[in-house]
């Protein structure tokens, strides 16, 4: 018969590797016991023993309805949290004239290949462009990265939809958040950190510093949830979880539960 506990003497009982998982764990509860540890070793009459032996197997089943207790709430929270959907998409072709053809831009982030996050004044263009419209299903910080083959860009990532114009920028400058000017030919511009939120729209604008004709350009744009950019698209999935009150609620339904498991076994 498998055994949690041997004597050793007249005064100290060892907890024993067992290879049943239930009595492993019956050992564990009684090696923290507060019993086991203080009041076992003062009782020399056997008999005392063994009655505090069978108080602690007592108190190891109750132990054993809090293990399960955690172990169903810590898979409950791992299952019911929501996961994250990483994703990537890509965009490129050559740049095609139309109309507008050209638009006045920020002025050109500097120095060249650092991201800039603010932007003071209208002072570039017009450009021809490229617009790439995007929207997020996931809040988090995501990194993007373009390449331009021919020309000298710049690339801005402003919220919204962005409105061109020749003349006077028509899109608020508070919109724009980030910006990488690339001088090399060809060159690829990196951001690092941008900060989405799921559900707004955002437009990622793509300037040439050359006439366009021919020119081709790839981009890049990764980060923690599903990205609508360009042909991919992300399909809205229902996944069944729980508010922060229904976590609590069902939390709290598991403990009563325990809670009158261990009052009957008492009994």
């Amino acid at each position: 018969m498998d055994r949690v506990l041997s004597f050793k003497g007249p005064f100290q009982m060892t907890p024993l590797t067992n290879t049943r998982p239930r009595m492993v764990a019956a050992g564990y509860c009684l090696q923290f016991s507060p019993i086991w540890r203080f009041v076992l070793p003062y009782h020399q009459n056997k008999f005392t023993q063994l009655r505090v032996f069978f108080t602690m197997l007592h108190h190891t089943k109750r132990c054993l309805a809090l293990l399960k207790f955690s172990v169903i709430s810590a898979l409950l929270a791992v299952a019911l949290a929501p996961t994250a959907n990483a994703g990537t998409a890509t965009a490129s072709g050559n740049w095609v004239a139309a109309t507008p053809t050209q638009t006045l831009t920020p002025e050109i982030p500097t120095p060249a290949g650092t991201q800039k996050t603010t932007f003071t004044g209208p002072a570039s263009g017009p450009y021809g462009y490229t617009l790439l419209p995007f929207t997020v299903d996931q809040s988090g910080t995501y990194s993007a990265a373009v390449t331009v083959n021919g020309s000298v860009h710049t690339s801005w990532f402003l919220s919204g939809l962005f409105t061109p114009n020749s003349a006077v920028l028509a899109t608020p400058l508070s919109n724009f958040f980030a910006g990488i000017f690339s001088s090399t030919t060809p060159g690829t511009g990196n951001f690092t950190s941008l900060n989405l939120v799921a559900g707004q729209q955002y437009t990622w604008l793509i300037a040439y510093g050359t006439t366009p004709g021919g020119l081709n350009y790839s981009a890049t744009l990764t980060g923690p949830g599903c990205i609508a950019m360009g042909t991919n698209t992300c399909s809205a999935v229902a996944v069944p979880t729980l508010s922060t009150w229904g976590i609590a609620a069902l939390i709290s339904m598991l403990a009563v539960g325990s809670f009158l498991t261990l009052r009957r076994n008492q009994s």
